[in-house]
């Protein structure tokens, strides 16, 4: 779902086009067209995006929290390890976590970029 484009205000006339449904610049030297989201699309946008947000907190928070908890409940968790003296806590505060937090931002972004683009229809380009 699309909303309409409409031609800059900088004087631009519009034409109805019955075939696109969307008002067209007549004259050829005005300005590119703009297009304007229609309200209930970003709001669904927006909410989809907070939600997904939520989401990825609540994940977070699980895995950053989980580290504490094992070295409580877990007793094995700050013994030495067979491979080189590394405990499983070092292991997962050095190479688990960073990595689930980079794999966590990026299925973060994937999707949120996928809600834009299925409901407004395109995707601003990254800088």
């Amino acid at each position: 779902m699309r909303g309409p484009r409409l031609a800059d205000l900088r004087g631009a006339r519009r034409r109805h086009d019955p075939v696109g449904q969307q008002p067209a610049a007549v004259e050829d030297d005005a300005e590119p067209v703009a297009e304007i989201d229609a309200p209930e699309e970003v709001d669904l946008v927006f909410r989809l995006q907070r939600r997904l947000a939520f989401t990825a907190g609540v994940v977070f928070l699980a895995a950053t929290l989980a580290v504490p908890v094992l070295s409580i409940t877990w007793p094995t968790w700050y013994a030495v390890g067979e491979r080189g003296g590394i405990t499983p806590n070092f292991a997962a505060v050095a190479f688990l976590l960073p990595t689930g937090y980079a794999a966590l931002a990026l299925v973060f972004r994937r999707r949120a970029d996928v809600y834009e683009e299925r409901i407004l229809g395109r995707r601003e380009p990254h800088p």
